[in-house]
């Protein structure tokens, strides 16, 4: 569930950084992408559900760092160190991501990946809501396609559905999103008196 949440932000943040998109799709990004450049933080709520399943999860970013919550799991990154938190082990790992780990775990370097290698296009148009569909330019991507409905009112994102290569579909429902002030650091790091009882695994 933790890559499909970070799927998702890849997503979310993809809107800031389409570059092949056509006039239209591109026009409508840009005005996204500019009101999300402009906020020193983004808050989220969403529903996720996939094959069947649903779940809950409560997103935060600014610039570089990031914190996630949802049933079960918990991850901050504060642009150098990741904790991640299972409720089922009680455990907290840390790691110093590498660049090449940072691909993998980090939104705003999988979003670089996401961006660069997708053309996007707008799909439908229903009210105030714009659907934009991202289809992968290589054969081999993980994630196959996604469609992002932007409220052309708000110019934020209400929804995202992402198509994986192994036939896997999630449908993404954005509850709440806004854009805020200035964080403090500590939103963005594990406070071990929140979780008072867990075992630390620091792997750096």
């Amino acid at each position: 569930m933790r890559n499909i949440l970070l799927s998702f932000i890849a997503a979310l943040l993809s809107i800031t950084a389409v570059s092949a998109a056509t006039p239209q799709a591109d026009d409508l990004l840009r005005q996204a992408a500019d009101k999300l450049r402009r906020a020193k933080s983004v808050s989220a709520t969403c529903a996720i559900n996939s094959d069947g399943h649903s779940t809950q999860a409560r997103i935060i970013m600014a610039g570089q760092r990031f914190r996630i919550e949802s049933p079960g799991y918990a991850t901050w990154f504060d642009g150098r160190t990741q904790w991640t938190y299972s409720a089922s082990t009680g455990e907290v790992t840390v790691t110093e991501p590498t660049a090449g780990e940072l691909a993998e775990s980090n939104p705003l370097s999988v979003i670089e990946a996401f961006t660069s290698s997708y053309s996007s296009s707008i799909i439908s148009t229903n009210g105030d809501t714009r659907r934009i569909g991202m289809k992968a330019r290589r054969a081999d991507a993980e994630i196959k396609s996604a469609e992002v409905t932007i409220n052309a009112r708000t110019m934020l994102p209400v929804g995202i559905d992402l198509t994986y290569a192994s036939g896997q579909r999630v449908a993404v429902s954005v509850e709440t999103i806004s854009t805020g002030g200035a964080l403090p650091s500590s939103t963005f790091t594990f406070d071990k008196a929140h979780y008072p009882g867990a075992t630390i695994n620091d792997l750096r």
